[in-house]
């Protein structure tokens, strides 16, 4: 991804761990979630050997592209049960935490197990945004349906993980929308790279090229600093900023048209190469200010949901 990192990402639990010494209020918070990000990272590897590379992220639809389509829109998923009901068996005890869905967590791995509940329509439903399928696909396992696209998602982002580093380097260089090119979900987070190093004198010295990061197969794509991923507004002033004083790095960048934002990390402003997904999660207290103003994330998550 150009040269967003001049240095390894440091591990999910690492940044959950430092974002906990560094703002405590938020410990009490993060410290529940660090047992599921830490499993989700680990399932990224161990899935490695069960997840095969997908001809439509090796061989990219150009037009797919080009129309705003992304490459997994049309993808069978006939080879997802075996690796998806795996990551389950890692995910589904790890949110053990999160008491108020005990019941849930317990009927939807029973209906995995029972095969009442199969994961390739799931997968397909989900990836589809087809609202009507999920529901009545997840409706005998959970309470609501916001909790079975949670639990899908949780499970279902580590496979699709696995699979793109399977597949290899995908060229979605002609993507200019702010959903994401491979499975066309929308981003949890962005970020600001620093220089390039291949780059002339003159182009290095700001960096700032700007990146969005999956909320649930973790591909990262450029997108323009000027528009917002919501609506595609790009006048001047669309982006405004919500900023955390005591960390320069951090940031809220919205979009009044359309009420939404994104969380985001200058990484010009700091020597930290954090975890994307559990850095998102780290801004929680951002995450509040946005709420306070009105603003929806534009990839909401039960932590940054506030109604």
């Amino acid at each position: 991804m150009d040269a967003l990192y001049l240095a390894k990402r440091k591990s999910a639990s690492q940044t959950l761990s430092d974002i906990c010494d560094r703002r405590p209020a938020l410990a009490s918070v993060l410290t529940v979630f660090m047992p599921l990000y830490a499993a989700r990272e680990e399932l990224r590897s161990s899935l490695q050997g069960s997840v095969s590379a997908l001809p439509e992220l090796q061989h990219p639809n150009a037009e797919f592209l080009s129309q705003g389509v992304p490459l997994l829109a049309n993808a069978s998923f006939d080879w997802i049960d075996a690796p998806f009901k795996e990551a389950a068996k890692a995910i589904l005890p790890q949110l053990a935490g999160l008491e108020a869905l005990a019941a849930d967590i317990e009927a939807y791995a029973k209906g995995l197990e029972s095969g009442k509940l199969v994961p390739s329509t799931l997968v397909a439903a989900y990836l589809s945004s087809d609202a009507k399928s999920l529901v009545k696909i997840t409706k005998p396992f959970v309470a609501s349906a916001s909790v079975g696209a949670f639990l899908t998602q949780q499970i279902l982002g580590p496979v699709l993980h696995a699979a793109r580093n399977a597949s290899g380097e995908t060229d979605t260089a002609a993507w200019r929308q702010g959903y994401c090119p491979v499975c066309g979900s929308f981003p949890s987070i962005g970020c600001l790279g620093r220089p390039d190093p291949d780059q002339s004198e003159f182009a290095k010295g700001g960096g700032g090229k700007k990146f969005l990061h999956c909320s649930l197969c973790g591909n990262d794509w450029h997108f323009r600093r000027g528009a917002c991923p919501g609506c595609n507004n790009e006048e001047p002033g669309a982006i405004e900023y919500l900023r955390a004083p005591d960390t320069p790095w951090e940031r809220i960048e919205m979009c009044r048209k359309c009420n939404t934002y994104v969380p985001n990390i200058d990484l010009r402003e700091t020597t930290e190469n954090p975890d994307l997904d559990a850095e998102s999660l780290g801004m929680l207290h951002l995450d509040l200010k946005a709420a306070e103003e009105g603003l929806k994330p534009l990839a909401p998550a039960f932590w940054n949901t506030f109604d």
